[in-house]
């Protein structure tokens, strides 16, 4: 049985439902949102690509940069593309 990138996502949704703080889960919820409405401008990387500046949230769901992230530790962005 072949499941579908939709279904995989919705099956990921259900699995992490309650685990995030409610602020967390709320702001990754406006910016699946605002991608779904097609508002937000979506840029097109290849590997290797450097990163451009702009609004990040970190691990608490706070607004940071990508400046702030990488200026004294190791970070990792996860980068997700939805497929509607």
């Amino acid at each position: 049985m072949t499941i579908t990138t939709a279904e995989q996502v919705a099956d990921h949704h259900r699995s992490i439902a309650g685990q995030l703080p409610a602020e967390v889960a709320d702001a990754f919820a406006a910016e699946q949102r605002e991608l779904g409405a097609g508002d937000a401008q979506v840029p097109q990387a290849a590997p290797r690509d450097r990163m451009q500046e702009g609004s990040l949230l970190d691990v608490a769901g706070r607004p940071t940069t990508l400046a702030a992230a990488l200026s004294s530790r190791p970070s990792f962005q996860a980068i997700a593309q939805t497929i509607a």
